[in-house]
Parts: structure tokens; C-alpha cells; sequence
């Protein structure tokens, strides 16, 4: 695959900073039981409904980092609104992560009809946790056998360039949250693609190509066992 260069991960032994006493507490927001009647379609809404839509079991779950109070704002006025269990994770007494559980039922329906059925569903998300309304949705979520045998990947946007649609995205909702919630604050963005299998079709990935618009190093982590990939990292 000529869009592909295998790297060498660096794992020499950095020095080691013990890092300062955080102190955490958690708290659980009490839901407002009334039906949602705002339905936020954005790029960033659409990234954390769609797995619930998909497969809303007991065990699902949504952490969210927040930086900002406008992170927390957006989340609070279009996502809590949509889910029965929110629990706010707190460091040293201010808003560090928030996480979602047990989307409400309305929610699912009036979602899976609007993404779905009326086909507003963004190809990057479709793609990205390749899915539709018709897939068994069980499929998606089942755990992996724990064996890997991990290679790292890098990709060369000047092949996948030419795969790419010229129009522009409007819809910077989701790379904006990603870039200041993990890529400034960690040095990368960590993501776990659904069913993804390292094959020619990869490149024509509309995940990839919207990743790479904003930037030009993406690695891919490749369990060479049954070619299955394991994690998109975006530095």
C-alpha cells in the first residue's frame, strides 16, 4: 500500500516526573425527565449520540473532556438534555470530564429518524463507526480477543489527497473539540475506529480525509494478527 509507512515507535525510557496530587470527586446530575425537544445534528453531536442510537446497553458509557466553560455550555444546552444518567468528574474542584449513560428512549427514536431514515447521518461519522441503521448493532460492540501484535502505521497525505472531495467542510464542530479538549492538551488525539480492517478501501475513508484536512500526521495501529485497526492516532 503506497499510502502507508511503517514507523518505529520510540520506547526508551524518558525520565520520570512525578506528576503534582490531583484530587477528584464525582458528581451525578439529576436528569430532567421532560422530552428533549432540541436535536443538535452537528459533527460533535452526531460523535456522541450515534454509538447510543446504535447500541444504548447498560453498560455504555461517553467521557467527554471539557477545557472550557464553552465546551461545558454546548454539552449541557445540547447533549445532557438526552441522556438519563450524567456524571460530572471534578480535579481540584473544577469541571475536568463529563460522562453520559442510558440515553432517553425519545431521544433514540427521534435520532434514529433523523439520522437515518432521513439520511442526516455525516458519511465521516457513518464511516467512522461503520454503521447503519439496518447492521445488527451487537456486532459492533463485542470484545476483541486479547491478542495483538501491533504495528504502527503513518500515512501519506499526498496519496490520499487525491482520493479527497474538493468541497469544503463547514462543519468544524468536531475537530474544534478534539483540538483543544486532547491534541493541545495531550500532544495527540487517541481514537478507536469501529470494525476497521486494514485494506485498499481504507484510503477512500471519509474519516481520514476529514482528519486530514486539519492535519497532516495521522498513525494507524494495525493488529498485524487479523489486520483489524486498533487505534487512528492524529498528532
Amino acid at each position: 500500500m503506497d499510502w502507508l509507512k511503517p514507523i518505529v515507535k520510540d520506547n526508551s525510557i524518558k525520565e520520570f516526573r512525578p506528576e503534582k496530587e490531583e484530587i477528584y470527586r464525582i458528581e451525578k446530575i439529576e436528569c430532567n425527565n421532560s422530552t428533549p425537544f432540541q436535536f443538535d445534528t452537528s459533527l460533535l453531536s452526531q460523535w456522541i449520540v450515534v454509538p447510543f442510537v446504535i447500541n444504548n446497553s447498560s453498560e455504555r458509557s461517553f467521557e467527554l473532556k471539557i477545557s472550557s466553560s464553552e465546551d461545558y455550555k454546548y454539552f449541557k444546552q445540547h447533549v445532557s438534555i438526552h441522556f438519563n444518567q450524567i456524571t460530572i468528574i471534578y480535579k481540584n474542584n473544577v469541571v475536568d470530564s463529563i460522562r453520559y449513560s442510558d440515553m432517553k428512549s425519545a431521544s433514540i427514536k427521534h435520532y434514529n429518524r433523523l439520522i437515518f431514515e432521513e439520511q442526516k447521518l455525516h458519511p465521516m461519522i457513518k464511516d467512522f463507526y461503520q454503521t447503519s441503521h439496518k447492521v445488527k448493532t451487537e456486532e459492533h460492540f463485542k470484545m476483541a480477543p486479547f491478542k495483538f501484535n501491533i504495528k504502527i502505521f503513518e500515512i501519506d497525505p499526498t496519496v490520499i489527497e487525491q482520493y479527497m472531495s474538493k468541497i469544503e467542510i463547514e462543519d468544524h464542530s468536531l475537530w474544534n473539540y478534539l483540538y483543544n479538549n486532547y491534541l493541545l492538551e495531550n500532544g495527540e488525539i487517541n481514537l478507536t475506529p469501529i470494525n476497521w480492517k486494514l485494506e485498499t478501501g481504507v484510503k477512500y475513508s471519509a474519516t481520514l480525509h476529514y482528519f486530514l484536512r486539519f492535519s497532516r500526521r495521522i498513525h494507524l495501529y494495525v493488529n498485524m494478527d487479523n489486520s483489524e485497526i486498533r487505534g487512528l492516532v492524529i498528532l
